[in-house]
């Protein structure tokens, strides 16, 4: 069993509502002990800005859960998202984590799957320009020569401006029709994609496409069995 979530967005809410969610997730990774890996798919933050010594503030519930679910013999999988492309190697260095900065293929339960957090296949106008440079190294090691609170700050800040409504029916949109392209391609069968913080299980012509949703609103997750199928389900 594989178990994917996403657009958590730690950072945005009052510190009460992120508990909330950290105490909610543990509770979910508690319910599927018997996953194989656990895959976070992008926007796991609000914003992350990885400085070489300083990393932001965490919610330590949420990192207690994943420390727990490594030391447990399980495999984590963190993808870096639009609001938090700047992952480096902390979740590699701390929890063993494998952080995927674009996207990845795997195959598993009879499926070949194409795993990304879904901005750069269907990006509004705006981060559509913006998208090149927060990836880019150069200006990434230009914002880290400023102080760490600052820089945190800024982050922040811009992060607030690329900032769509909790739902987007045109990204969910936009996503699924990429699912029907690479599906017509014959390399996958099944896309998961998070970004449109709508969750949804659609089966389509050629394949499945999953989306976990956001976690921070509707505190749901995609697993994938070891037969293939695809289902949602809940934090209790």
């Amino acid at each position: 069993m594989l178990l994917f979530a996403s657009d958590f967005h730690f950072g945005r809410r009052a510190l009460s509502d992120e508990h909330d969610a950290a105490r909610a997730f543990a509770r979910l990774l508690d319910a599927h002990a018997d996953a194989e890996a656990l895959l976070l798919v992008g926007d796991v933050f609000e914003a992350w800005v990885e400085y070489r010594t300083l990393v932001p503030r965490l919610p330590a519930r949420f990192v207690g859960a994943l420390a727990r679910w490594v030391d447990d013999g399980r495999r984590l999988v963190v993808f870096a998202g639009n609001h938090d492309p700047w992952h480096r190697s902390y979740f590699a260095d701390e929890l063993g984590a494998t952080v995927v900065l674009d996207h990845l293929d795997l195959d598993y339960g009879g499926r070949r799957l194409f795993v990304h957090h879904g901005d750069g296949l269907a990006p509004r106008g705006r981060y559509r320009r913006m998208r090149p440079l927060l990836r880019h190294p150069v200006p990434v090691a230009l914002w880290k020569m400023l102080p760490g609170d600052l820089g945190q700050r800024l982050a922040l800040v811009a992060s607030r401006s690329l900032r769509g409504p909790d739902e987007e029916p045109e990204v969910a949109e936009a996503l699924r029709a990429e699912a029907q392209r690479r599906f017509a391609t014959g390399r996958y069968d099944a896309v998961v994609c998070g970004h449109s913080h709508h969750a949804q299980i659609a089966e389509m012509p050629g394949g499945t496409y999953a989306n976990p949703g956001a976690f921070y609103r509707t505190r749901e997750a995609v697993v994938l069995g070891g037969d293939g199928a695809f289902r949602l389900v809940q934090a209790t």
